[in-house]
């Protein structure tokens, strides 16, 4: 037992997980797939968050081999829970076995991997020890799991595991000054402690650093995993979640995306279905087979409605698909529906994607989520080809035509760096509040339409961008409804988390007895769009706080933006020259350039 100790300590080294790591995507992968071995299913609701790190940081080391652990909540047969959701799927589809027999007793269930785990250390779950805890873990090439719990010590030391460090007074910086060489370079994970339950199975899986995002900058910690990325001129993925703006400001400026994930668990298992199986995404029929076109769509406004966040990995694999206010209503296919959907999903849970889209109806159409492979602010991310060049390719092998960006300004220089790729037909473009602070102005980009939300289906009446079912289609009646221009058409942001799939069908239902306004997927309005309007000059789309207070705005064929704009003097025209300025605000009625 002593021997094996030393061992450990010795064997610290740089760890290699597999061909992705390498590549041009920073997804680790295991060296043999999930469904080489049964999986053994844990149920983890009646346990203390201490022992499921201890489960995690286990199900994360052996998955580096091949997945062998899962984790449900209560048993593998609960309808509501998407852990048990996926597991069942995947044994139905024939792509794994599972034992359930030692599912609700953890001394049993440990005690028959105690030949496989060479060593624990110790944390202290309510400190930054468990991060701590979970570095080193992530840092060592035997299996070394993170104990916070006395009688699991106990139990493991029984079983003759050594304990190989006390770390419940140690941060996550100093293990990772002691082993930095030996983390990932291209995957972190952001935590709190008090998160450790969740996400800490990949984080071990992928040799991730784990630690807190502080701040706007991130912390000491934080900066340095980001220069690593940075400093290999690859892209980096960022798992976990931080404060949005600054997180995703921060990250990108480094070369890293950011996937939405801090409640994620069992992506070691779900991940790792493809890496020798052939197992990948395809995309639907109803998206890659030519549709009928109404070009003749005089006297009617083009909508489509888009659901929010599908970004979020943890929510797509989550509740999302099953839960019956989204994509796991009742009533899906019964109006023509948007949903985005991260390009990434294909690579980290290949199955529950391809399951996800295969699914569909033909009112359902997928939109590449922001801002393709993964959470990015364009204008801002540090080598945005880079980007474009791995979104354009996730984007063909995923079937997804359209991405929708999320960026704090209009920039023409990244849109086309995404728009000169054959995979991508066109961008929704959200910007400012409840991602409708443009109100619908759109554009070309080397040829290719950019269109920006007309307004938010978002909470309730908060401003003239975010409104709620009745405002929406007040909104929508008012607009144009000249296919040839591109102010006949608009796109309505679904906010995921205030309004779902039933408040869509009664917007249509309105929409439609009221007339003039035609609701389709977005696949079917960008048809129309490349049927009906002849590309024109790219003319930005401006920004600013004068949306707040102008109105009836419109753009020209030479660039000039004119709005109804309200001052002390009431509501007057206003007129600026977009290549002059594409930042704005309202001076008494007047537009004025708030930046050059």
């Amino acid at each position: 037992v002593l021997f094996r100790s030393v061992k450990i300590l010795l064997l610290l080294a740089v760890v290699a997980i597999g061909a992705a790591l390498d590549g041009t995507l920073p997804y680790p992968t295991s060296k043999q797939p999930t469904g080489t071995q049964a999986l053994n299913v844990i149920a983890t609701a009646g346990l203390a968050p201490e022992d499921v790190v201890t489960i995690n940081t286990l199900s994360g080391r052996l998955a580096r081999n091949t997945p062998s652990i899962y984790s449900v909540a209560r048993n593998d047969s609960d309808k509501s829970d998407p852990s048990s959701h996926w597991l069942t799927l995947l044994h139905a589809q024939g792509h794994i076995n599972y034992t359930t027999t030692n599912m609700a007793n953890l001394s049993a269930f440990l005690a028959g991997y105690a030949d496989q785990i060479d060593g624990m250390v110790y944390f202290n779950i309510s400190t930054e020890s468990v991060n701590a805890a979970l570095c080193y873990c992530s840092a060592a090439n035997s299996t070394v799991v993170a104990v916070g719990s006395p009688a699991t010590r106990s139990l493991l030391q029984s079983l003759g595991v050594p304990l190989i460090e006390d770390l419940s007074s140690t941060s996550a910086f100093a293990v990772y000054q002691r082993f930095a060489d030996q983390f990932s370079n291209r995957v972190a994970s952001f935590q709190p402690p008090s998160k450790a339950a969740l996400l800490s199975d990949y984080s071990v899986f992928a040799a991730a650093t784990t630690v807190e995002y502080m701040g706007s900058t991130g912390g000491p910690l934080a900066e340095l995993i980001m220069n690593r990325v940075q400093e290999s001129q690859q892209l980096g993925a960022a798992f976990g979640w931080g404060p949005e703006a600054d997180y995703v400001t921060e990250l990108g400026r480094h070369n890293v995306i950011v996937h939405a994930s801090d409640f994620n668990i069992d992506l070691p298992a779900l991940t790792n279905l493809h890496v020798h199986s052939n197992v990948k995404v395809t995309p639907t029929p109803q998206q890659k087979q030519p549709m009928a076109v109404k070009k003749d769509a005089s006297n009617v406004h083009t909508v489509a409605f888009v659901m929010t966040d599908g970004d979020n990995l943890q929510w797509v694999l989550g509740g999302w698909s099953i839960d019956p206010q989204w994509f796991g209503s009742p009533q899906r296919g019964s109006v023509p529906m948007g949903w985005t959907f991260s390009p990434a999903a294909q690579y980290v849970a290949p199955v529950p994607a391809q399951h996800i889209v295969s699914s569909a109806t033909v009112n359902d159409s997928f939109v590449g989520a922001p801002s393709g492979l993964g959470y990015i602010y364009p204008s801002l991310f540090r080598d945005v080809d880079m980007f474009s060049n791995a979104t354009a390719s996730a984007c063909e092998s995923g079937g997804f035509n359209v991405v929708n960006v999320l960026d704090q300004r209009y920039d023409s220089r990244s849109l086309n760096s995404l728009l000169e790729h054959n995979a991508i037909d066109a961008v929704f473009l959200y910007l400012g509040q409840c991602y409708a602070g443009t109100s619908g102005l759109s554009t070309f980009v080397n040829g290719k339409p950019v269109l920006s939300a007309r307004v938010a289906l978002w909470g309730g009446v908060d401003s003239i961008h975010c409104q709620n079912v009745s405002g929406v289609v007040d909104v929508l009646l008012r607009q144009s409804r000249d296919p040839s221009t591109l102010e006949g058409y608009s796109i309505i942001p679904v906010h995921a988390w205030s309004h779902n799939y039933s408040d869509v069908v009664r917007a249509v239902q309105l929409l439609e007895a009221a007339s003039g306004v035609e609701v389709v997927t977005p696949a079917e309005l960008i048809q129309r769009v490349k049927a009906n309007v002849k590309p024109t000059s790219s003319c930005p789309i401006p920004t600013g706080s004068y949306t707040d207070s102008c109105v009836s705005c419109s753009v020209n064929a030479q660039c000039y933006l004119t709005c109804q704009c309200s001052g002390k003097k009431g509501v007057q025209e206003s007129t600026a020259f977009l290549q002059d300025c594409a930042v704005f605000n309202n001076q008494n009625g007047a537009l004025q350039c708030a930046s050059p």
